[in-house]
Protein backbone atom coordinates (compact mmCIF):
# COMPACT_ATOMS: atom_id res chain seq x y z
CA UNK A 1 0.00 0.00 0.00
CA UNK A 2 1.31 3.65 -1.07
CA UNK A 3 2.03 6.08 1.72
CA UNK A 4 1.40 9.46 1.68
CA UNK A 5 4.19 12.49 2.30
CA UNK A 6 3.05 15.53 2.14
CA UNK A 7 3.85 19.24 3.17
CA UNK A 8 0.94 21.18 4.96
CA UNK A 9 -0.65 24.12 3.95
CA UNK A 10 -2.30 26.64 6.36
CA UNK A 11 -5.37 28.80 6.81
CA UNK A 12 -6.93 31.18 9.26
CA UNK A 13 -9.19 33.67 10.09
CA UNK A 14 -9.62 35.97 13.01
CA UNK A 15 -6.73 35.71 15.63
CA UNK A 16 -6.46 32.01 14.67
CA UNK A 17 -2.71 29.93 14.02
CA UNK A 18 -0.76 27.45 14.06
CA UNK A 19 2.46 26.47 16.91
CA UNK A 20 5.02 24.43 15.82
CA UNK A 21 5.92 22.56 19.31
CA UNK A 22 7.31 20.08 20.73
CA UNK A 23 4.65 17.76 20.91
CA UNK A 24 3.13 18.45 17.56
CA UNK A 25 1.16 21.14 15.51
CA UNK A 26 -1.10 23.32 17.49
CA UNK A 27 -3.70 24.94 16.12
CA UNK A 28 -5.49 27.85 17.88
CA UNK A 29 -8.75 29.46 17.57
CA UNK A 30 -8.26 32.87 18.56
CA UNK A 31 -10.02 34.53 21.76
CA UNK A 32 -12.01 36.85 18.65
CA UNK A 33 -15.54 35.49 17.40
CA UNK A 34 -15.41 33.94 14.21
CA UNK A 35 -11.78 32.53 14.55
CA UNK A 36 -10.69 28.93 12.54
CA UNK A 37 -7.17 27.66 11.76
CA UNK A 38 -7.00 24.46 9.62
CA UNK A 39 -4.29 22.86 8.63
CA UNK A 40 -4.15 20.11 5.80
CA UNK A 41 -1.56 17.99 3.29
CA UNK A 42 -0.52 20.09 0.71
CA UNK A 43 -1.56 18.16 -2.23
CA UNK A 44 -4.07 18.50 -5.19
CA UNK A 45 -7.96 16.97 -4.49
CA UNK A 46 -7.65 15.32 -7.59
CA UNK A 47 -11.11 14.24 -8.39
CA UNK A 48 -11.35 12.91 -4.77
CA UNK A 49 -9.44 9.35 -5.90
CA UNK A 50 -8.29 9.17 -2.07
CA UNK A 51 -11.61 8.32 -1.51
CA UNK A 52 -11.46 5.40 -4.08
CA UNK A 53 -10.79 2.18 -3.17
CA UNK A 54 -9.72 0.99 0.61
CA UNK A 55 -7.78 3.84 2.62
CA UNK A 56 -6.79 3.82 6.46
CA UNK A 57 -5.97 7.32 8.23
CA UNK A 58 -4.84 7.59 11.75
CA UNK A 59 -3.77 10.22 13.99
CA UNK A 60 -2.87 11.16 17.58
CA UNK A 61 -4.72 14.47 20.10
CA UNK A 62 -4.04 16.58 22.44
CA UNK A 63 -6.65 18.83 23.78
CA UNK A 64 -4.52 22.18 24.85
CA UNK A 65 -6.83 24.50 25.40
CA UNK A 66 -10.76 23.63 26.02
CA UNK A 67 -12.63 27.15 25.14
CA UNK A 68 -16.40 27.44 26.19
CA UNK A 69 -17.54 26.69 22.76
CA UNK A 70 -15.52 25.06 19.46
CA UNK A 71 -16.03 22.70 16.23
CA UNK A 72 -12.79 20.65 15.56
CA UNK A 73 -12.81 18.29 12.59
CA UNK A 74 -10.38 15.29 11.93
CA UNK A 75 -10.01 13.49 8.77
CA UNK A 76 -10.16 12.84 4.96
CA UNK A 77 -12.00 15.56 2.91
CA UNK A 78 -12.42 18.97 1.83
CA UNK A 79 -14.29 21.13 4.53
CA UNK A 80 -15.16 24.85 3.95
CA UNK A 81 -13.51 26.83 6.33
CA UNK A 82 -15.65 28.79 8.63
CA UNK A 83 -15.19 30.43 11.68
CA UNK A 84 -19.02 30.42 13.06
CA UNK A 85 -19.97 26.48 12.12
CA UNK A 86 -18.36 23.98 9.87
CA UNK A 87 -20.65 22.19 7.31
CA UNK A 88 -20.68 18.03 7.44
CA UNK A 89 -22.43 17.00 4.50
CA UNK A 90 -19.53 17.37 2.25
CA UNK A 91 -17.56 14.36 1.35
CA UNK A 92 -15.35 13.16 3.85
CA UNK A 93 -14.96 10.67 6.52
CA UNK A 94 -13.29 11.30 10.23
CA UNK A 95 -14.00 12.78 13.73
CA UNK A 96 -15.57 15.41 14.82
CA UNK A 97 -15.24 17.75 18.14
CA UNK A 98 -18.37 19.76 19.23
CA UNK A 99 -18.51 21.51 22.37
CA UNK A 100 -21.48 24.11 23.13
CA UNK A 101 -21.70 25.60 26.34
CA UNK A 102 -18.71 23.57 27.77
CA UNK A 103 -20.77 20.52 26.92
CA UNK A 104 -18.68 18.25 24.64
CA UNK A 105 -20.04 15.68 22.40
CA UNK A 106 -17.24 13.39 20.04
CA UNK A 107 -18.63 11.81 17.18
CA UNK A 108 -17.62 9.42 14.14
CA UNK A 109 -18.98 11.30 10.82
CA UNK A 110 -19.08 10.65 6.91
CA UNK A 111 -21.07 12.10 4.53
CA UNK A 112 -21.34 11.95 0.60
CA UNK A 113 -21.86 15.42 -0.73
CA UNK A 114 -25.41 15.69 0.74
CA UNK A 115 -25.99 13.64 4.04
CA UNK A 116 -23.92 12.97 7.06
CA UNK A 117 -23.76 9.81 8.76
CA UNK A 118 -22.83 10.65 12.63
CA UNK A 119 -22.42 8.41 15.47
CA UNK A 120 -21.73 9.59 18.97
CA UNK A 121 -18.25 7.98 20.68
CA UNK A 122 -16.70 7.58 23.80
CA UNK A 123 -13.42 9.21 23.74
CA UNK A 124 -10.65 8.64 26.95
CA UNK A 125 -8.90 12.18 28.73
CA UNK A 126 -8.22 14.04 25.85
CA UNK A 127 -4.88 15.73 27.27
CA UNK A 128 -2.95 12.75 27.00
CA UNK A 129 -2.79 12.03 23.14
CA UNK A 130 -5.14 9.86 22.30
CA UNK A 131 -5.23 7.47 19.06
CA UNK A 132 -7.89 7.74 16.66
CA UNK A 133 -8.15 5.56 13.20
CA UNK A 134 -10.80 5.20 10.47
CA UNK A 135 -10.79 2.05 8.00
CA UNK A 136 -13.23 2.63 4.86
CA UNK A 137 -13.52 -0.35 3.23
CA UNK A 138 -14.62 0.43 -0.63
CA UNK A 139 -18.08 1.64 -0.64
CA UNK A 140 -19.00 -1.28 1.85
CA UNK A 141 -18.57 0.35 5.21
CA UNK A 142 -16.11 2.75 7.56
CA UNK A 143 -14.81 1.59 10.94
CA UNK A 144 -14.06 4.30 13.61
CA UNK A 145 -11.84 3.67 16.26
CA UNK A 146 -10.87 5.67 19.59
CA UNK A 147 -7.86 4.36 21.22
CA UNK A 148 -7.76 0.68 19.85
CA UNK A 149 -11.07 -0.07 20.22
CA UNK A 150 -14.15 -0.06 17.83
CA UNK A 151 -16.34 2.73 18.37
CA UNK A 152 -18.91 2.68 15.16
CA UNK A 153 -19.52 1.04 11.86
CA UNK A 154 -21.24 3.06 8.96
CA UNK A 155 -22.18 2.05 5.75
CA UNK A 156 -24.53 4.83 4.66
CA UNK A 157 -23.66 7.70 2.74
CA UNK A 158 -20.43 6.85 1.95
CA UNK A 159 -17.88 9.41 0.73
CA UNK A 160 -17.26 8.83 -3.25
CA UNK A 161 -14.79 10.00 -5.81
CA UNK A 162 -17.68 10.71 -8.23
CA UNK A 163 -19.24 13.12 -5.60
CA UNK A 164 -16.56 15.67 -4.85
CA UNK A 165 -12.97 16.46 -4.00
CA UNK A 166 -10.81 15.46 -1.15
CA UNK A 167 -7.75 15.83 0.83
CA UNK A 168 -6.07 12.83 2.07
CA UNK A 169 -5.47 14.78 5.77
CA UNK A 170 -7.90 17.99 6.74
CA UNK A 171 -7.98 19.29 10.60
CA UNK A 172 -9.85 22.61 11.25
CA UNK A 173 -11.30 24.08 14.92
CA UNK A 174 -13.08 27.20 15.31
CA UNK A 175 -14.64 28.95 18.57
CA UNK A 176 -18.17 28.73 16.87
CA UNK A 177 -18.24 32.43 16.14
CA UNK A 178 -17.26 32.89 20.10
CA UNK A 179 -15.21 34.86 21.79
CA UNK A 180 -12.96 31.87 23.38
CA UNK A 181 -9.69 30.47 22.06
CA UNK A 182 -9.44 26.61 22.25
CA UNK A 183 -6.60 24.95 20.62
CA UNK A 184 -5.47 21.17 19.48
CA UNK A 185 -1.93 19.35 18.90
CA UNK A 186 -2.15 16.76 16.15
CA UNK A 187 0.80 14.97 17.16
CA UNK A 188 1.05 12.32 14.05
CA UNK A 189 -1.23 11.73 10.98
CA UNK A 190 -0.92 8.50 8.64
CA UNK A 191 -2.38 7.99 5.37
CA UNK A 192 -2.63 4.94 3.39
CA UNK A 193 -4.50 3.74 0.18
CA UNK A 194 -5.42 0.57 -1.77
CA UNK A 195 -7.44 1.20 -4.93
CA UNK A 196 -6.98 -2.56 -6.24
Amino acid sequence: QPELNASLSLGASGSGSVIDSATGQRIVTGATANSYERINTNVPAYLGIYFDGTSYFSCSLIMFTNGTDSQFVVGLGNYTDSGTGLTFTESHYGFKRIRAASVTTWSATNANGTTETTTAITVDAEANGQPFAALKTGTTDIKFYQNRTLQATHTTNMPTSAATNGIPFYSLINNANVASSSAFVVRDYKFSQDIV
